[in-house]
């Protein structure tokens, strides 16, 4: 479509997934077949841009992290939807799984390096995260940068303070 996609490797780099407005998936590379994994309603924006997810890999390569839009059981008109909830896809099979309802349209998770857990082995990772201040107006929307655990657990809010302003939507990274 006119739209385009977005791209994102794997932390091994041997795969490629990709994101557009209509779904979330795999780029087989030999072929360059693209294998869906979540079909998404597009965003109906009004104007001459077309909303597309943020995609990040789970550190460990086993997990996609975008941002599902999706409508209420009944809804009238489902593109226009303002419902945008932060979603895991396991790719070791599985149904995807919402871990933050709400999130805004700009959420644009990614995932930390993997870090130590308790017993000493590098197996966990967190996903940091921004969240609509006003979730049903995510396009206008200032946003809070918020971290939770890769199970969705442990949900925070790092920035603003409360009361004070939010960020301006943007792409996250980790050092």
């Amino acid at each position: 479509g006119w739209w385009g996609m977005n791209f994102a490797w794997s932390p091994a780099g041997e795969r490629m997934a990709f994101a557009r407005p209509d779904s979330v998936g795999l780029l087989e590379l030999d072929s360059g077949v693209q294998r869906n994994l979540l079909d998404l309603k597009p965003l109906q924006t009004g104007g001459d841009w077309a909303w597309v997810p943020g995609l990040s890999w789970g550190a460990d390569g086993e997990v996609l992290y975008t941002v599902a839009h999706s409508a209420p059981a009944g809804s009238n008109n489902p593109e226009q939807s303002p419902q945008f909830d932060l979603t895991a896809i396991p790719l070791a099979g599985g149904l995807p799984l919402p871990l933050v309802q709400s999130v805004g349209m700009f959420a644009y998770p990614a995932s930390s390096p993997l870090q130590k857990a308790e017993d000493g082995t590098p197996n966990s990772y967190q996903v940091a995260y921004l969240q609509a201040i006003s979730p049903l107006q995510s396009e206008t929307s200032r946003y809070k940068l918020s971290i939770m655990d890769q199970d969705g657990s442990n949900k925070r809010s790092l920035f603003p303070e409360e009361g004070l302003p939010g960020l301006e939507p943007q792409r996250l990274c980790w050092s």
